[in-house]
């Protein structure tokens, strides 16, 4: 093997990570608590895109939100297209059957 021939990541052409070649959108989720309230944003891109308060849930449905599957749900959720908290509601009852039947 000869030491002199070496492949740098910034000039394969394999490596090129341009704007144009990443088009996969990224989704975060972040959590906010204070004394009183809990508050879950959801960025997309880097901007603001949603804002879940959770005074406006139940304290099961918060619970949940608050564990790896909640995180896993919210990001699905706004995904597939899940635009206001009404929507959001709508599919997170649907979840909790789900839930029920794997508990028993």
């Amino acid at each position: 093997m000869d030491l002199n021939q070496h492949f740098s990541r910034y000039e394969d052409p394999l490596w090129d990570e341009s704007e144009e070649e990443i088009k996969s959108s990224l989704i975060e989720v972040k959590r906010v608590d204070s004394k009183d309230k809990c508050i879950f944003n959801i960025i997309k891109n880097g901007k603001l895109s949603c804002t879940i308060d959770c005074s406006k849930l139940t304290k099961r449905q918060v619970e949940f939100l608050k564990t790896i599957e909640g995180m896993l749900f919210m990001l699905n959720s706004f995904k597939n297209g899940v635009k206001n908290l009404s929507e959001f509601k709508k599919a997170m009852g649907e979840e909790d059957v789900k839930i029920k039947m794997r508990k028993r």
